[in-house]
């Protein structure tokens, strides 16, 4: 008799859908970097900074949506069901960068803060850590 296996119903991990993923996620900030866009202005914080913001979603949105189309359609560069192919690994990839992103933000806000006076501490580790120490971080 074959003995039952806890993580049958887990999501399958692949380094292809990783790349993939992270791929994606470097060519989105490639485009909020470098497409041109209005500049758009955040709610002053309580320290008195009024953040600016690329306000380029909506074209960087279409960009990326004609490149798909673009590259699996018209030059078969890539099949046009990646993101159905690959669903389980991007699945995993999606909450391995979550993570991650979590944890350098908790760090940053400790370490090296956009705003030292826009930094709100709860007295709770892990409160700060789900909800964010930081008013608008800066990463990039």
């Amino acid at each position: 008799m074959e003995s039952p296996s806890n993580f049958k119903f887990f999501p399958n991990f692949n380094i292809d859908s990783f790349k993939l993923y992270i791929g994606w996620v470097i060519v989105q900030g490639l485009l909020y970097a470098f497409v041109p866009s209005k500049i758009g202005y955040g709610q002053t914080t309580p320290a008195g900074h009024t953040l600016p913001y690329k306000v380029n979603g909506l074209t960087n949105w279409i960009i990326t949506h004609f490149f798909y189309i673009l590259l699996s359609q018209v030059f078969n560069f890539f099949e046009p069901t990646i993101i159905y192919d690959n669903w389980e690994g991007i699945l995993v990839a999606t909450n391995i960068y979550g993570y991650l992103l979590t944890l350098f933000s908790y760090v940053k806000a400790h370490v090296f803060p956009s705003h030292s006076n826009d930094r709100k501490f709860s007295g709770s580790h892990i409160y700060d850590l789900f909800m964010g120490i930081e008013l608008n971080p800066r990463i990039g």
